[in-house]
């Protein structure tokens, strides 16, 4: 497992400008979305969110009851 030293290390070595950052709601749907380079790498030591809807949603993206 790489710590956050090497993650950054390599995030920095692509020369990317965005990230594609994702979680798996309860369905195992991924749900990501594109944030710059700047705001992930702030993210990892600030910490990152996600708005708590996704976990409302079922796969046809209609919230639960």
């Amino acid at each position: 497992m790489m710590n956050q030293n090497e993650l950054i290390q390599i995030i920095e070595h692509l020369g990317a400008d965005k990230i594609k950052f994702a979680v798996t709601d309860i369905d195992g749907v991924l749900r990501g979305k594109v944030i710059s380079i700047k705001k992930f790498l702030k993210g990892i030591e600030d910490g990152l969110g996600f708005c708590n809807v996704i976990f409302g949603w079922d796969m046809q993206d209609a919230c639960y009851d």
